[in-house]
């Protein structure tokens, strides 16, 4: 078992510095040239690697909260006990990858718009964009039982609906506007980017470095890639609208 959660881990870190690496590349690479296709690739097979991984320990630590220890997030409730921390964490780290993940795969998914809108005529898809829209529906629920991160859960829990809600709409009209495929290819895989990033700060460079924020600075890593990365996504989209002649 000690063995299974360290090959767990360690997948689940490595591939997520990988993929941190990677990410920007494509962003500021040439647009569909070698350099943006290669490391396009490359974070999304991390970010799947992640994604799943991150199930996973989750799920482990739902099962068995007791065999983890308490995550660097009990700054936020320092009264908050050891158990309802891993679990909240659990259920958020979850939630984050349920987001990562159908993200990603939307990112790449909309492309097939490019070849006609009714190659994009897929249930399984349909069913993972609904399963974003379940999650934050479940993190607010979840919000209002917990004794711990219970105003992140609550502040978090429009990403899901977004993801899912935004893909749906763009199932039902994918050729409106002509490039309407490119912004929601942008638009996922940045919502990829914030999922990925917030699961970096909160649970990945808050177990090696004492950030050392207090009180309400201490949500600060939770809500920093929302708050940077929604309007990102609104200025690219706008820029690129303006370069397609769609705005």
């Amino acid at each position: 078992m000690e063995l299974f959660r360290s090959i767990l881990i360690w997948t689940h870190i490595i591939a997520g510095c990988i993929g941190l690496l990677v990410f920007w590349i494509p962003v500021f690479a040439k647009k569909g040239g070698k350099v943006h296709l290669f490391f396009g690739k490359i974070f999304a097979y991390c970010s799947y690697l992640v994604g799943f991984s991150a199930l996973f320990i989750s799920a482990a630590k739902l099962i068995a909260p007791k065999l983890w220890a308490v995550e660097v997030l009990h700054r936020i409730d320092p009264s908050a006990k050891v158990i309802s921390g891993v679990q909240s964490s659990a259920i958020f780290l979850g939630y984050l990858s349920i987001v990562g993940l159908v993200s990603t795969r939307h990112a790449i998914y909309v492309i097939r718009a490019r070849k006609g809108p009714s190659i994009l005529r897929d249930s399984l898809h349909k069913a993972l964009l609904l399963s974003c829209i379940l999650s934050s529906l479940g993190v607010i629920a979840y919000g209002f039982v917990a004794t711990f991160m219970q105003v992140l859960l609550f502040a978090m829990s429009p990403i899901g609906f977004l993801v899912g809600i935004g893909g749906l709409k763009f199932m039902r009209s994918p050729s409106k506007p002509r490039m309407a495929w490119w912004y929601e290819h942008m638009s996922a895989i940045f919502g990829a980017g914030i999922a990925f990033h917030t699961a970096f700060l909160v649970f990945g460079i808050t177990r090696f470095v004492d950030i050392g924020f207090d009180g309400i600075l201490a949500s600060l890593p939770w809500v920093a890639p929302a708050i940077i990365g929604a309007p990102t996504i609104t200025l690219w989209t706008r820029h690129y609208k303006k370069k397609f002649g769609d705005l």
